[in-house]
């Protein structure tokens, strides 16, 4: 052990007894807990046994009933200063009880109401605070002991505190707090959203500029999922849409028109017969314009538009307000709601007419919402990472069919009591982590987004990163959030775009589509004819394309049957005579595509030969790479390409932590580990 550890853990263990011992005044209990923070933030997460134990006298103590209650504020700072630092090197185990975390939240909380007294002696402390919550997501683990009343107060002391003088990280380190919050919340609280909306009332002259600004940031970071109580919130709070500041209306522009009465009456409109006990059911749908019903999941239920959230098995997604849709349960004869009546055919009378007299039954219900501990997002990746290398597993650009229920099993040989399935758990848990990688992947190949190698995570000016998502819905939600497993998932999934292969193949295949088409049609006596397969293959290719609504069938003149044969055939004719052209303009196209592909394959391959033949020089120009390293981390880069292409992607000053984790895949690195929601209880 260093001389300098040993130092310092015989410093925190002699500070730790003395504030076990009956508390000295004020005067010499503060440097006392000032030494004790000093001594905290030298400490780095996940530390040695013998380091937690130094820091055990030290952990019991400060969470006193003489201390989380000391009548002097600048006390009750440094405490919750102390305890922030504990929280940090824990993550993301908790260091005390529930009980105890949810007193210790309550002086976190009260330490940000005067951060913006810059002359107080606790100032440096409050800033410290908020950051180190900011930094591990900390806040998060409010949301799961259910402290809805303490985030509102929380909400209100940085709304109320932020200054212009503040450097830039005390207002991004509020931003972060509060977006993670509303982000990561199931329902938000009406008064969470209304705290946020006072601050946007133009009429509010006790609001400062700097203060506006922040409750805008953070309405447009979480506008997807704020809309529908937004709304809401404007409804209760009885003012004009135009009494608050633009960013309201941006969000909601339906509240514009009729100063939101429209949103208004839906979220008041009649009681739903089904609500969050829906969710997890699979359910048959019926869309009318195919006559035909379709199967789906119900993902989700919003409690505020009464809406759900339906997956389809052909992967459409839809949020309906079911009460207007026909449906039943799966293997249930019984429609469960027949929606109301519309334009033309009702869709009521369309079901009834199908004459479906299957036999479909009940199918259970389960709530789908599970929340991963940071152990256990860390075992699923591995264990995809590990199918991803398995050729029994992994095909060309995808995984093979049943790799969700391997997934399941090893899963469960590694978290035996985990519980989690392949549907929805893991299907979903992928589904979310594929989109934060494509959405990262992306910006970073654009100007101006880099990779943190030390905090994971996308580094961009905040400006520039708000500027993207305008145009990018989807990449919402990375900016100061780490993802520790953008690397592997690089490996995993950096290689699954379409490659000249499939180009090829993508193209032989139309052009047999091409030619069907074109010997699908057949000159008769009577003129042009589709043949019969072709019909059938035109009757589902519009099925595959469906297009929901709400209209049935509309009523259509006769004509005679003369004029209707001499249309036909008129339009035959121009039919096949656009598709003619058509055909050949497409096999000019599909053929310069094929040679430009095989010209982009050759090329590709030299590129990898190239970059392969230099890998050994490039890494041992890296710092703290020997010669040993070079020609280890050489074999392994050769043998998969996928971590080949990563190296060239990193920038420069960051191959070398990458290098390493791959020759020490369990060594510990010095990023910052972030509480996930619930994995922050698991130690309990």
């Amino acid at each position: 052990m260093a001389t300098s550890e040993k130092d310092l853990e015989e410093q925190l263990m002699e500070a730790g007894n003395r504030l076990l011992s009956p508390l000295p005044l004020v005067d010499e209990l503060l440097p006392l807990l000032d030494q004790i923070e000093s001594c905290l933030t030298k400490v780095e997460q996940l530390p040695s046994e013998s380091m937690q134990k130094a820091l055990s006298p030290s952990r019991k103590a400060l969470v006193a009933d003489a201390l989380l209650r000391h009548s002097d504020l600048d006390v009750k700072v440094a405490v919750a200063a102390c305890i922030s630092e504990i929280t940090r090197i824990t993550a993301p185990h908790a260091p005390y009880e529930d009980d105890q975390i949810k007193e210790v939240f309550q002086l976190i909380v009260s330490s940000f109401e005067k951060l913006y007294d810059d002359s107080s002696r606790s100032y440096y402390k409050r800033v410290l605070i908020l950051e180190t919550m900011a930094k591990v997501r900390s806040c998060v683990v409010m949301l799961d002991l259910e402290c809805d009343a303490l985030i509102v107060e929380m909400f209100q002391h940085f709304l109320r505190s932020v200054r212009d003088y503040h450097p830039e990280n005390v207002f991004t380190s509020m931003e972060t707090i509060m977006t993670l919050v509303l982000e990561e919340s199931g329902n938000i609280p009406l008064e969470l959203v209304s705290s946020i909306l006072q601050c946007l009332k133009r009429e509010n002259q006790e609001v400062l500029p700097i203060a506006r600004k922040l409750g805008a940031e953070v309405l447009e970071n979480c506008a997807t999922k704020l809309k529908p109580y937004l709304a809401q919130a404007v409804k209760s709070m009885g003012i004009p849409l135009d009494g608050y500041s633009e960013v309201v209306a941006r969000i909601c522009p339906a509240l514009a028109s009729d100063d939101g009465n429209a949103i208004s009456e839906n979220l008041e409109s009649g009681a739903e017969e089904y609500g969050e006990e829906l969710v997890g059911s699979m359910i048959n749908v019926w869309w009318p314009n195919d006559r035909e019903f379709y199967v789906g999941k119900v993902e989700s239920f919003n409690a505020v538009d009464m809406t759900h959230k339906v997956v389809y098995t052909d992967g459409d997604v839809e949020v309906l307000l079911l009460k207007h849709e026909i449906w039943k349960f799966i293997d249930d004869d019984k429609v469960s709601h027949k929606g109301d009546a519309s334009d033309g055919e009702s869709p009521v009378a369309s079901y009834e007419m199908m004459g479906d007299s299957k036999s479909y039954g009940t199918c259970g219900t389960s709530k789908n919402e599970r929340y991963w501990t940071l152990d256990e997002v860390r075992t699923l990746v591995e264990c995809l990472h590990e199918l991803s290398t398995d050729p029994t597993w992994k095909a060309e650009n995808d995984f093979k069919n049943g790799y969700l229920v391997r997934l399941e099993e090893m899963l469960h040989q590694k978290c035996p009591n985990c519980g989690l399935k392949a549907y929805p758990h893991i299907d979903s848990k992928l589904r979310d982590l594929k989109k934060k990688y494509d959405a990262i992947a992306e910006m970073l190949n654009k100007f101006g987004f880099t990779w943190d190698e030390l905090r994971m995570m996308l580094q961009v000016d905040k400006k520039g990163y708000d500027n993207w998502c305008k145009s990018h819905d989807n990449a919402r939600g990375p900016w100061g959030v780490p993802f520790p497993h953008f690397h592997v998932l690089a490996e995993i999934y950096g290689n699954d775009r379409a490659t000249s292969d499939d180009v090829v193949v993508n193209i032989e295949r139309e052009m047999e589509n091409q030619k069907k088409a074109h010997e699908s049609f057949s000159i008769s006596d009577d003129g042009v004819s589709m043949t019969q397969e072709s019909a059938q293959a035109t009757t589902s290719s519009k099925q595959a394309k469906k297009q929901k609504s709400g209209k049935g069938k509309q009523a259509r003149g006769r004509e005679s049957k003369e004029m209707e044969d001499a249309r036909g055939m008129t339009s035959s004719f121009n039919d096949l005579s656009t598709k003619f052209g058509n055909f050949i303009q497409d096999m000019n196209s599909h053929l310069a595509t094929m040679a430009n592909a095989l010209s982009q394959t050759q090329a590709r391959e030299q590129e990898m030969a190239d970059k392969s033949n230099r890998i050994v020089s490039e890494l041992l120009q890296l710092e703290g790479i020997t010669q040993m390293d070079a020609m280890q981390a050489a074999t392994l880069l050769i043998a998969e390409p996928n971590k080949l292409i990563v190296f060239y992607q990193l920038p420069t000053e960051l191959r070398s932590s990458y290098v390493l984790s791959i020759l020490h895949p369990d060594g510990r690195g010095g990023g910052v580990v972030v509480v996930d929601r619930f994995s922050f209880f698991q130690s309990n």
